[in-house]
C-alpha cells in the first residue's frame, strides 16, 4: 500500500497562521510532504489565545489569563455591572472559578481571520446561592457560544451567549415550560 501525499503550503504571517504537520512546525514559507495517515492543524492567532484561556480555565491559572488579552480588553458578555479591562476580565473569570466551580466541553472552534467562534457546554453543579436561592446540588448542563476578537497578537474583545434559563429549570429554581402543540390555530 502506498501513502497518497498532500502538499501543505499556506503559512500566512500577516494572518497569523501556522502549521503543523505530524509535530513538527513550520517556519515562514515552509512546505510539508504530509501523509493522509498525518494530521495537518492550521491555527490562526485568535483561535491560540483563545484556547490558552480555556486550558487556563480548567487548570485554575487565571491569572494567566491576563497574558491573552489587551489591557482594555472588552467583555460584551459580562454582567453591565462588571469591570472591563484586562484586571475586570481576570476578575470576572476568577469568581466565576471559585463560586461555581465550572468545567467547559469544547464541542466547536471555528477561526477565520481576527476572530474564533467557540460552541461549548458549561458543566456545573449549584452549589451556592449566587443565583438568589439556597444551593440545590443539582448538576446543570449550559449551552454557551464564546466569540474573541485578536488584535496586535492578543485577545481584545469577548461575546458570550449563555442559555442561563436553562440552568434555572435544571437546578430547580423555575419549573420548566409544559409542552404546547406545534399547530398553528
Amino acid at each position: 500500500m502506498t501513502d497518497k501525499f498532500t502538499t501543505v503550503i499556506g503559512w500566512n504571517v500577516p494572518a497569523g497562521l501556522s502549521t503543523i504537520v505530524a509535530g513538527r512546525p513550520a517556519a515562514v514559507g515552509t512546505c510539508f510532504q504530509a501523509t493522509e495517515k498525518e494530521r495537518v492543524i492550521i491555527m490562526n492567532t485568535a483561535e491560540k489565545l483563545a484556547r490558552r484561556v480555556l486550558e487556563s480555565f480548567h487548570s485554575g491559572d487565571i491569572d494567566a489569563v491576563g497574558g491573552l488579552v489587551t489591557e482594555d480588553f472588552v467583555d460584551h458578555g459580562a454582567p453591565p455591572w462588571a469591570p472591563q479591562g484586562r484586571a475586570g476580565y481576570v476578575q470576572l473569570l476568577k469568581f466565576l472559578v471559585e463560586a461555581l466551580e465550572p468545567r467547559y466541553e469544547t464541542h466547536d472552534i471555528v477561526a477565520s481571520g481576527d476572530r474564533v467562534a467557540i460552541r461549548a457546554t458549561l458543566h456545573g453543579v449549584h452549589k451556592t446561592d449566587l443565583l438568589g436561592f439556597a444551593p440545590t446540588g443539582r448538576t446543570y448542563a449550559m449551552p454557551t457560544m464564546h466569540l474573541y476578537r485578536e488584535q496586535g497578537g492578543l485577545l481584545a474583545e469577548h461575546w458570550g451567549v449563555r442559555d442561563e434559563l436553562s440552568v434555572l429549570w435544571q437546578v430547580g429554581a423555575l419549573a420548566p415550560p409544559q409542552p404546547f402543540p406545534l399547530v398553528a390555530s
